[in-house]
């Protein structure tokens, strides 16, 4: 059984995933599953709504980068909504926490979907060169 609940939907040429529980080594394959069958060429933004989201391992944060990889070379954004203080300081304490955009509620998040892409600064051009050696 998933310690996280998901649920997805599509709203305009974004998709809007909800998270509560843990994303952890048990959640994390299933949520990586989950967004690669949903993320098309299209696709302008994912926002991750965490106000619900207690716990992220190694695991789920590995799952949060490899996200933010793949929004970098589409021009997508990835925004948060409603994060947690406590799920807040692991994102900053590993770095992670610059990689997403912040939003103050869904509405907002949606709204900087639409918004003209900057070209990528410092961390878009890292994002790119993730992982590749």
């Amino acid at each position: 059984m998933s310690s996280l609940k998901m649920d997805l939907r599509r709203e305009g040429s974004g998709l809007v995933l909800v998270l509560e529980g843990q994303l952890d080594g048990n959640s994390a394959p299933e949520f990586a599953r989950l967004v690669a069958e949903q993320i098309e060429p299209e696709c302008r933004c994912v926002v991750i709504s965490a106000g619900g989201l207690q716990f992220v391992s190694s695991a789920g944060l590995r799952e949060l980068v490899t996200l933010a990889r793949r929004l970098n070379p589409l021009g997508a954004k990835a925004i948060l909504v409603g994060v947690t203080t406590t799920v807040e300081e692991v994102l900053e304490v590993s770095g992670i926490g610059s990689f997403y955009l912040r939003a103050a509620d869904t509405t907002q998040a949606l709204a900087l979907c639409q918004e003209r892409e900057a070209p990528p600064g410092f961390f878009g051009r890292w994002l790119s060169g993730f992982g590749k050696s």
